[in-house]
């Protein structure tokens, strides 16, 4: 029974072809190289490409702006750094407010210390 492969891996697999293809030094097999990459059979990979070609669309649809993407990736990139260390930060101060609410409720305020050493916990 034939494998039934989706539409969008079909175009991106074409796709993925066109552009090695384009490039000298990634022409030679790149079918074979794509199609054992993606798990898609080398003859079928051939098929679709030919038909890519044959429908007058020999170079790939351009769909975005790479310049724009890698704008739009490097602020989502940014955003979520800020977010991360946010997160970072308020995880470290609910550990400080949880220590130091273990102090007063054992009744302690302030823990006697000599050259960085805990002496004693002096009660309230």
């Amino acid at each position: 029974m034939p494998i039934k492969y989706t539409d969008e891996l079909k175009q991106r697999a074409v796709e993925l072809v066109l552009h090695a293809q384009a490039d000298p030094d990634t022409a030679h097999g790149a079918v074979t190289r794509i199609a054992d990459e993606l798990g898609v059979s080398k003859e079928a990979l051939r098929v679709w490409v030919r038909k890519h070609k044959d429908s007058g669309a020999h170079r790939p649809a351009e769909s975005i702006n790479l310049e724009t993407e890698n704008r739009r990736l490097r602020a989502e990139l940014a955003e979520a750094k800020r977010a991360n260390d946010i997160l970072k930060k308020a995880s470290l101060g609910s550990i400080r407010q949880r220590n130091s609410a273990s102090y007063c409720s054992a009744g302690v305020r302030n823990p006697r210390t000599f050259r960085g050493r805990l002496l004693s916990l002096s009660a309230t």
